[in-house]
């Protein structure tokens, strides 16, 4: 072979074109007519970049871009940023690299007709490829008259792609007529969220920050905060698969059903959790949401497994949470879960706190609707100031789940202040193992139906039919129906301690009986606040000897 054709060969198999850099050297929004070297608008230098499959690389400087072409049909020459192939899109920080929508409304801004509708966000991306965006501010995107899905995603919208969104903040934008996703809507692929904000946006259906279908959500240090959704998910709204960040704060934002977080439910898992580890410092924090209905913080729901087509992973994790200060119109002030099934389906629930949540209702912290059949656990959690203005202050269960290692304290209800069984249909009695409830009443644990009690302990009054499996302990002057030996309130040395481990809990001092009053603790097994039993376990929530 001669050497020019094989060089001919080789060219042939590279890349369409080599990685390229491209610096806008102006703010403004011109007709589009290349990018050069001294005359290179943003939109210009997207249409660039698109023109190769190479991951391009555009380099903002301070100052605001402005997109205010206006046109009869979206296309990558008006409106929106039109991405259609990898790129980097770089600012110098969120604060000082600034990209704005400023497209006018309709044609004719004194008779808006249906004609006349805009795709008004700032980016739209449709690529499978990685596309990412850092140190800069997407803001004003907003869609007033779509349908379908290109009602979606007021600011940014990506359909299968890869998004990394590192030191971005999305703000200011809007969906409305039937729109989802007031900052971000995902349709697949996956989202990325580092040290990233996306606030005060708005959506007139579901997702007020980001809605997401079928997208992996992962990142740090995250804040999704004050935005709204007159539907589900006034912060986030997804369907699809994991949502976790770890070190996030998802706060302050509103809707009718999951205030912060809306988790509405498909074939796959339903996990919502924060970082690998339970420290504090790794948590997702869920903080001041509201929601007008269910679910202040979290709402999550599924319907049985039999009823969707490919479903094979039945099951929910909800870990490393910190749940606080959240409000809800009907119930589960502080987080709502219902899942439906049996078999193979399962939820587990883990190391989370519920604190000062709010419901007009059931259950101010947690409302749990589970059948029997799901092997369902909630376990090394701790509720502290909860308040349920009808039944559950703390949690309210219907189902069967396993409740253990968990501590409650201060809780406030009508009826069940610290727990509430709801009459259900389910054939297998809850149980709860390790509970402790402390300084709640004047009914702190009122049981609907028979509940199998393990080495819980109980400072105040209980009611219902109790199942006594043993290693329970009780508080001599309250009366009513809780299991197990009756000892003065000193003997139980109980009191709340804020400075423990990984959540605050209730502790037991150095000469409680309920020290060493349990059989020998499974290898593994830990209390409430993630520390290791040690030999003879404790009874209740609180392990004396614990190990970090």
């Amino acid at each position: 072979m001669k050497r020019s054709t094989l060089a001919v060969l080789l060219m042939a198999a590279l890349p369409s074109a080599y990685a390229a850099t491209f610096t806008p050297t102006r703010f403004d929004d011109p007709s589009p007519n290349g990018c050069l070297a001294t005359d290179c608008s943003l939109r210009e230098a997207v249409i660039a970049a698109n023109a190769t499959s190479a991951e391009d690389t555009i380099v903002l400087s301070s100052g605001t871009y402005t997109l205010s072409r206006g046109c009869t049909t979206d296309s990558a020459q008006c409106l929106d940023l039109d991405v259609t192939q990898p790129v980097k899109i770089i600012g110098v920080s969120r604060t000082a690299s600034v990209i704005a929508n400023d497209a006018p409304w309709f044609i004719n801004p004194m008779n808006p007709v249906a004609t006349d509708r805009r795709e008004t966000r700032v980016i739209d991306i449709a690529t499978t490829g990685k596309v990412s965006l850092e140190k800069l501010t997407l803001r004003a995107g907003a869609l007033r008259g779509s349908s379908g899905n290109g009602a979606n995603g007021g600011c940014l919208r990506s359909l299968g792609a890869t998004v990394n969104l590192n030191d971005v903040r999305i703000t200011d934008c809007e969906t409305a007529v039937a729109g989802s996703g007031g900052g971000v809507a995902t349709v697949g692929g996956n989202l990325s969220i580092t040290n990233s904000m996306i606030d005060f946006n708005d959506a007139v259906t579901d997702g007020g920050g980001i809605h997401a279908s079928g997208t992996r959500i992962n990142g740090s240090a995250a804040q999704i905060s004050d935005n709204v959704a007159a539907g589900r998910g006034g912060g986030i709204s997804t369907d699809g698969q994991t949502l976790w960040l770890g070190g996030s704060t998802v706060a302050r934002n509103s809707a009718t059903v999951g205030g912060g977080i809306d988790r509405w439910l498909r074939a796959d898992q339903i996990n919502i959790t924060g970082g690998s580890s339970p420290v504090a410092a790794d948590r997702l924090i869920i903080e001041d949401n509201v929601a007008s209905v269910m679910g202040g913080g979290i709402h999550s729901r599924r319907t049985s497994c039999s009823a969707e087509p490919s479903c094979t992973a039945p099951a929910a994790s909800f870990l490393n949470l910190s749940v606080r200060r959240n409000e809800a119109g009907a119930s589960g002030g502080g987080m709502h879960v219902f899942v439906e099934g049996s078999g193979g389906n399962w939820v587990t629930i883990r190391d989370a706190s519920f604190s000062a949540n709010i419901s007009s209702q059931q259950a101010g912290g947690l409302y749990l609707n589970l059948s029997t059949g799901m092997n369902s656990v909630a376990e090394r959690l701790s509720f502290w100031d909860n308040v349920a203005t009808l039944h559950g202050g703390a949690v309210y269960h219907l189902g069967g789940t396993t409740l253990r290692h968990i501590s409650s304290t201060r809780n406030i209800a009508q009826q069940g202040a610290s727990l509430y069984f709801g009459a259900a249909s389910d054939p297998l009695a809850p149980r709860v193992d390790h509970w402790t409830t402390h300084a709640e009443g004047p009914d702190a644990v009122f049981m609907g139906r028979p509940v199998q009690f393990y080495a819980s302990a109980f400072d105040s009054a209980c009611s219902g039919p109790a199942i006594d499996l043993g290693n329970n302990f009780k508080r001599n002057d309250v009366g009513g129906a809780c299991p197990g030996t009756a000892v003065t309130s000193a003997q139980l040395g109980m009191a709340f301690g804020i400075n423990f481990g990984n959540q605050p809990a209730v502790t037991i001092n150095v000469g409680s009986v309920l020290r060493n009053a349990a059989l020998q603790a499974p290898v593994g097994t830990r209390d409430a606040r993630g520390y290791l039993r040690q030999g003879m376990a404790d009874v209740g929530a609180f392990e004396f000897d614990g190990v970090p």
